[in-house]
């Protein structure tokens, strides 16, 4: 049976998702269709994507025409 999470959750409280921010490395950009990916909530995002930015991995969201989210000026 496949295990589910609620969406209540924090993003870096779900197993899968630990997993995989685990693998990223310095330099790696991670790429999400919407922000809402990255989180539960306001909150939840950014500090996923602070978090992200101290691993010095760059994250971009294709619904704010894939803005770096960890530059201080949001570009490429």
């Amino acid at each position: 049976m496949a295990e589910s999470v609620s969406g209540s959750v924090e993003a870096m409280k779900r197993p899968g998702f630990a997993r995989f921010v685990d693998r990223l490395e310095p330099g790696d950009t991670l790429v999400v269709t919407k922000m809402d990916r990255l989180g539960r909530n306001a909150i939840d995002v950014m500090a996923t994507i602070e978090r992200l930015g101290r691993m010095s991995v760059r994250v971009r969201s294709l619904d704010l025409g894939c803005a770096d989210l960890t530059s201080a000026t949001g570009g490429w």
